[in-house]
């Protein structure tokens, strides 16, 4: 989690994978040697799924009827649980009920330099001891025991809600580690001198912070204790040098005044020289005027600005931010915000005054803060002699904080708002907007705490969030306390923006009614929809998309992330279901929502109790007869469904919808974006099925024209066999030249009797003028593949031009047989075997039959 590297929030954490990362194994002990109250009870063991013989018809029917019921109306649902208030669990997070340790980014070490970086202990311990023991064989006790370490400082800040300097905190849990580990003789010394030499290297500046409800709060105290340090440096060198050169400018007009040249300032200027003048006597020669005197209006303005500038107690240099509580949330939060937050004004707001307040303090405090500005200005001004009275006098008296550059807003000490989100949705809501539409850059951190307690009342929930996106202009950062690293990179953009921001944070009370602890319920929270996070950053850019980020939820680009689960059946054999984590199993943890939900006994599971992602995404005409579940594991470690209220089911689709908002402004799965999408591929299939049919046509075209062309050259062939002439130089060509002479008759004894001479038409062929009329084979060459399936046959027969694309290159190359086969091989069928050119080739009558459909 260094700056900007991604938290292991929600579920991810609660992996077997991470639970080893910090020394946890699958069956619940440790990976490497604790102190004995660290280890489990017990074994943690994979549930199992009971079967049953289904019930009885009349019992089926009765029993449904009971259920879809409770069903419809979300009455008569309980979650039963044993005599030690064991209670189902959420099948998903059944392998880590009861596990300890499990908060793996806290505590959180977080540097307190501007910029500074943010990690987990176990990181910092790591990167730490990799430094004072390079070595593989270095520091090998120390570095067996650095889960142990961490274990001891968690002991050490478990039950606190504050952040504490980290380096004493480890400083104590290192002298601790020693004490209990008590090692003697040589291994002793080595160890210790390996201790002392991790001391040396852990931080000496920075706070540790355990996981509370008031992590927010410590994380945004640390980074505005630093957020002006530099740029404050840089004002007041600047602040410096423009005084410096006023002053010059003053003391060169109070040169130009006659009493300057009285004996009595000659003699304080030369009293060194006393002996040697007569300082009445040269103050009379001394001449006077001679140059300009400076107006008393410029001389006035430049005093006045001298005396703002260095007035160094001024509440813009002492003071790092003006920070106004909720009431509700002064009274109930247990933090010291003077001490948290130091050299900041700490005010309480009247009840349903919050944003009230926080207005006009920041209209206050910049009404100061633009005098100093417009000081700066006009210094600037002044330096330089640009200074026009008609001009600036008029533009600075109409100076305010909606005049300042970026660079003044971002020195100027911020207006903080802190307050609990259902104080601002109950009474202030006019106020929360006229803030936002202002454009006062108040940075306002609100806390969600706790769910609304029942889900019979369904209501579309006001997000506080998506009212800050809909005013355009508010950096708004909505996350979890899970997920520190975002916290801190989003207070520091939010901070740093020239725009009001909002930090709308889900963090836990610690007094909320649920199974988990506090850090596993919040990440359930995002995991289930209930609190999904966001970024809306409108200086990004013009294009609304790209204000946005949903990222850093858990698989963005689904309705509900998908886990696996890992069971077994009650022979004892692994078996696995692929699962998605909804808000009704958010909600199975929650004490207030028992109500709706009922777990059915397996002998009536049936087809229509269906998983309730399913549910959610069947059409209206399929749902009458079913009814949602979730999985669940009872006390007995035994996998059930437990089937799932209407109401509750309500909520759920109401979750579902916010995070469908969510996306679409993400780009995820846009409507516009699939629209525009299914526009262009049915544009692009239906070009694809002209060209395809405009390409057919021209083929069937040249495909007609080859045959009247082949059919009136094999006339031509019978003719001249008719007419008893040479055929063995005619061409197949219309525009053939004048038939050659008829050449002299070979002797028959010089014929050899394995060959039949082409002059000579066997009688069956003449019998058979259809089979003539074929003619010779060819290939529709611009369709060919490139497949090499006829040119492996006979590459004499067979040859590629220059596309690489077949032609027959020579007929008398190959036989019929050989035709034939590559017709049959071609896997777009563009060869014609055409007539047989040796009547006795074996087998001929059956290949012609193979051949006529490829003619």
């Amino acid at each position: 989690m260094k700056n900007n590297q991604p938290d292991n929030i929600l579920l991810d954490l609660f992996t077997p994978e991470a639970a080893e990362a910090i020394g946890i194994r699958p069956g619940g002990g440790l990976t490497t040697e604790r102190p004995a109250e660290l280890t489990f009870s017990q074994a943690s063991t994979l549930p199992v799924r009971p079967t049953a013989e289904p019930a009885f018809d009349e019992e089926q029917r009765a029993y449904w009827r009971t259920l879809r019921a409770f069903f419809r109306s979300g009455k008569g649902g309980h979650l039963p649980m044993d005599a030690d208030g064991a209670h189902c669990y959420p099948a998903l997070l059944a392998p880590y009920r009861n596990r300890p340790h499990m908060e793996r980014n806290f505590p959180l070490w977080m540097e307190e330099e501007a910029g500074g970086q943010v990690m987990p202990l176990h990181e910092l311990l790591t990167e730490r001891i990799a430094r004072s023991a390079p070595g593989e064989g270095d520091a090998k006790i120390l570095k067996d025991n650095l889960l142990r370490l961490e274990v001891i400082v968690r002991e050490k800040v478990q039950f606190a809600e504050d952040a504490y300097q980290a380096f004493s905190v480890i400083d104590d849990a290192l002298e601790t580690l020693v004490e209990r580990l008590n090692i003697g003789g040589t291994e002793g010394d080595i160890f210790a001198n390996d201790v002392n030499n991790l001391r040396k290297h852990i931080p000496r500046q920075g706070l540790l912070v355990p996981f509370s409800p008031n992590v927010p709060f410590y994380l945004l105290a640390a980074l505005v204790r630093n957020h002006l340090t530099g740029k404050r440096k840089i004002l007041q060198e600047k602040i410096g040098k423009l005084t410096a050169r006023l002053k010059e400018i003053l003391a060169v007009e109070q040169d130009k005044k006659p009493e300057s040249h009285s004996a009595d300032k000659l003699q304080g200027a030369l009293d060194f020289a006393a002996s040697y003048f007569n300082f009445e006597e040269l103050s009379s020669v001394i001449p006077t005027g001679g140059s300009a005197i400076m107006p008393e209006e410029r001389l006035h303005r430049i005093e006045k600005i001298v005396s703002l500038l260095e007035d160094t107690n001024a509440d813009f240099f002492q003071k790092n931010a003006c920070l106004i509580l909720g009431e509700s949330l002064a009274a109930n939060a247990k933090v010291d915000w003077e001490h948290a937050f130091e050299k900041c004004t700490v005010l309480v707001a009247p009840p349903g005054r919050d944003c009230r307040l926080a207005m006009e303090i920041f209209d206050k405090k910049m009404a100061v803060y633009a005098g100093m500005f417009a000081a700066i200005r006009t210094a600037e001004l002044e330096v330089d002699d640009k200074y026009t009275p008609e001009i600036h006098g008029d533009f600075f008296a109409h100076f305010d904080w909606r005049s300042f550059t970026a660079e003044e807003m971002a020195v100027c000490p911020p207006v903080l708002l802190f307050a609990k989100d259902k104080a601002l949705m109950e009474s202030e809501l006019n106020e929360f907007s006229q803030l936002l539409s202002s454009n006062r850059p108040v940075k306002m951190l609100v806390l969600k705490q706790g769910v609304p307690t029942s889900a019979t009342g369904f209501t579309y929930r006001q997000e506080l969030g998506a009212m800050a996106v809909a005013h355009r202009n508010a950096y708004v950062l909505q996350s979890a306390s899970v997920a520190p690293g975002k916290l801190v990179e989003g207070f520091r953009e939010g901070l740093g923006s020239y725009a009001p921001a909002l930090f709308h944070i889900f963090s836990p009370t610690g007094e909320e009614q649920t199974l988990s602890g506090p850090n596993l319920w919040t990440s359930a929270a995002v995991e289930g929809r209930e609190f999904p996070g966001f970024v809306y950053n409108h200086e990004q850019g013009a294009r609304w998309g790209s204000r946005f980020n949903i990222l850093h939820n858990p698989q963005p680009e689904d309705n509900w992330p998908q886990h696996r689960l890992t069971f077994q059946n009650e022979s004892g054999d692994e078996m696995s279901l692929d699962l998605p984590f909804t808000f009704a199993d958010f909600a199975v943890q929650d004490a207030h929502y028992t109500g709706q939900f009922h777990l059915v006994p397996p002998q009536f599971w049936t087809d229509d109790l269906v998983p309730l992602g399913d549910y959610l995404k069947l059409p209206p005409a399929e749902l009458y007869a079913k009814v949602p579940c979730v999985w669940v594991v009872d006390e007995k470690n035994n996998l059930q469904k437990a089937a799932v209220a209407w109401p509750l089911v309500l909520t759920c689709q109401e979750r579902l919808d916010f995070w469908h908002f969510l996306q679409e402004n993400a780009g995820v799965h846009s409507y516009h974006v699939e629209q525009a999408t299914g526009r262009l591929r049915q544009e692009m299939e239906a070009e694809f099925l002209k060209k395809t049919a405009d390409l057919q046509a021209a083929h069937a075209t040249e495909l007609d024209k080859a045959k009247e062309e082949e059919g009136r050259v094999a006339m031509e062939r019978l003719a001249a066999v008719l007419l008893d002439l040479d055929t063995s130089e005619l061409v197949a060509t219309p525009s053939a030249p004048a038939k050659p002479a008829k050449a002299a008759p070979t002797p028959k004894s010089e014929i050899p009797k394995s060959e039949t001479p082409q002059s000579e038409i066997p009688k069956s062929e003449i019998e058979n003028p259809e089979i003539l009329s074929l003619g010779e084979p060819w290939i529709d060459t611009p369709l060919c593949t490139s497949c090499n399936d006829c040119i492996n046959i006979n590459k004499r027969l067979f040859s590629y031009d220059a596309n690489k694309q077949a032609f027959i290159a020579d007929p008398k190359a190959g036989s019929f047989r050989e035709l034939v086969l590559a017709a049959e091989k071609c896997p777009v069928s563009i060869i014609h075997p055409g007539a047989p050119g040796n009547a006795g080739e074996p087998g001929l009558e059956e290949l012609v039959k193979r051949a006529e459909r490829f003619q």
